[in-house]
């Protein structure tokens, strides 16, 4: 293995390890997303279950 070799090497290792790095964490960020997005559903429906009602 020459100098390009190892070089061309070491590169793609770490796109690759860049890559599955950002693919995990988008995916947890979606998740995240999604209970944040589910929990302030439940806070809007308790508090307009408990809004005062107008007459």
């Amino acid at each position: 293995m020459n100098g390009d070799d190892i070089t061309s090497t070491v590169f793609a290792t770490v796109a690759i390890c860049s890559w599955l790095t950002v693919r995990s964490l988008k995916r947890k960020i979606d998740e995240q997303a999604a209970m944040l997005a589910k929990l302030s559903n439940e806070i809007l429906d308790e508090m307009k279950r408990n809004a005062p009602r107008k007459s």
